[in-house]
């Protein structure tokens, strides 16, 4: 009879990527503790924006990108998506995901969710725990 797996913590989880080589990008503003809060879990790879991208900015600046933080103004098309060849959840850090391709999204295996608190603490936590489609 098989064994069943060991039970691993939150702490003692590691990435198939190291940490130091996981690539955020948080635009329009994103709030400071958000950047504290991953800094704190040991992701160094952390770029910030305080305004919205479109077009050709944006996609240049997904790429090698792994999570992207957005707001409101960031539109998120499939063409854009597309593009973002790294790129494993969207976390919508405002009302809704209505800027976002969803379709596009899940047919590139694509997360995107809301982040359900007005605590911007609790948004990076609440993201890299569960995201979902």
């Amino acid at each position: 009879m098989p064994q069943p797996a060991p039970e691993v913590t939150a702490t003692e989880a590691t990435t198939s990527t190291r940490k130091d080589k996981i690539r955020f990008l948080l635009l329009e503003g994103i709030h400071p503790s958000a950047i504290a809060v991953l800094r704190a879990a040991g992701y160094t790879e952390i770029e910030t924006c305080a305004s919205a991208l479109s077009g050709e900015a944006l996609k240049r600046r997904l790429v090698g990108v792994h999570f992207l933080g957005i707001r409101s103004r960031t539109q998120l098309t499939q063409e854009v998506l597309v593009q973002a060849d790294r790129l494993a959840a969207v976390g919508c850090f405002c009302i809704g995901t209505n800027q976002v391709d969803l379709a596009a999204a899940r047919d590139l295996g694509i997360a995107v969710f809301n982040a359900p608190s007005p605590t911007p603490a609790r948004w990076p936590r609440w993201c890299l725990a569960k995201p979902s489609c």
